[in-house]
């Protein structure tokens, strides 16, 4: 089987981040796919009372650290949880400091 010409091969990153709240406390998680495929798994454990709003910005600030720390240059972000992408978007507005602090930082 013959490689893809690299024309055809997308040219950025994408990023998948989530963040969830239980009872057994607050984590985050980031999926990286480089342009070849190849894929990148971070966990983290959040060891302060977070909500769920708060798990998916932490999720979203440490995904794009790591971005910016391996000098990723192109990058396509994925979420399922429609609030922090319209949030950071400036389609939807903060409700709280807290969530304002998360998109200044983000942005």
């Amino acid at each position: 089987m013959q490689e893809p010409m690299l024309a055809d091969r997308p040219k950025h990153w994408k990023m998948y981040f989530d963040g969830a709240l239980n009872i057994e406390g607050a984590g985050t998680s980031m999926l990286f796919i480089t342009p070849s495929g190849d894929e990148l798994c971070y966990v983290l454990r959040i060891h302060f009372l977070a909500s769920n709003n708060t798990t998916k910005y932490e999720a979203a600030l440490h995904g794009l650290r790591i971005v910016v720390d391996i000098g990723i240059k192109r990058l396509m972000v994925y979420d399922d949880f429609a609030l922090v992408i319209n949030q950071v978007n400036k389609d939807w507005s903060c409700t709280s400091e807290k969530m304002d602090a998360y998109c200044a930082e983000i942005s």
